[in-house]
């Protein structure tokens, strides 16, 4: 895990700056951000249109090509979890 405190005042051009950073060795990328910026980066990776992702929600992307080759269109919206559809778990929890 990484933590890059730079993404909390970022816009979308500098949060795919430092995704297009990641190395081949990494398959899968967890992204957790704030708005406006994330919906921003889901419009540009989805190839535009309008994009609201809700507070709390967990979307994920599934991205073609290398991470060096991110960009506009090179993403599609595989799932789109609203906070209302989480169900918290853990001790002392129904699931």
């Amino acid at each position: 895990m990484r933590e890059v405190p730079q993404l909390y005042t970022a816009g979308v051009g500098e949060v795919l700056r430092v995704i297009s950073g990641e190395g081949r060795a990494t398959k899968t990328l967890l992204v957790v951000g704030h708005q406006p910026w994330l919906s921003g980066i889901v419009k540009v990776l989805s190839g535009g249109g309008s994009v609201s992702v809700p507070t709390a929600a967990l979307i994920r992307l599934e991205i073609t090509g290398d991470w060096a080759e991110i960009g506009p269109g090179r993403g599609v919206v595989t799932a789109l979890i609203p906070p209302r559809m989480l169900v918290e778990s853990g001790p002392g929890t129904h699931s």
